[in-house]
């Protein structure tokens, strides 16, 4: 499953990509986000771990600096990147959050 959800200011958001672990790496993800993508005219934009920046990458995204930011994602992304790396201490990891966009 995923979804295009529309944020308060306006930002269209690829969210909430899932597929069954027994489905995973069968093309299923990829026909979810290329279908999505076709269903979205002009940008689009992404939250995700650093270790998924790759995957998002065969589909046109690029990793954005905050200044390239919509509004709503630069805030949240300042938000979290203050409470990332306590987390990351918890948990023992060393994750990265990624704002990425295509056009």
């Amino acid at each position: 499953m995923g979804q295009v959800k529309i944020l308060g200011d306006a930002t269209p958001e690829l969210a909430s990509l899932a597929v069954l672990p027994e489905y995973q790496s069968s093309g299923i993800g990829s026909c979810i986000v290329w279908t999505l993508i076709d269903r979205t005219p002009g940008p689009l934009y992404l939250r995700c771990a650093g270790h998924n920046e790759g995957y998002y990458q065969r589909f046109g995204f690029r990793t954005l600096a905050p200044a390239e930011m919509p509004r709503s994602l630069r805030r949240f992304y300042t938000a979290m990147r203050a409470v990332l790396p306590l987390a990351n201490r918890v948990l023992g990891s060393h994750e990265r959050l990624l704002i990425m966009g295509r056009w």
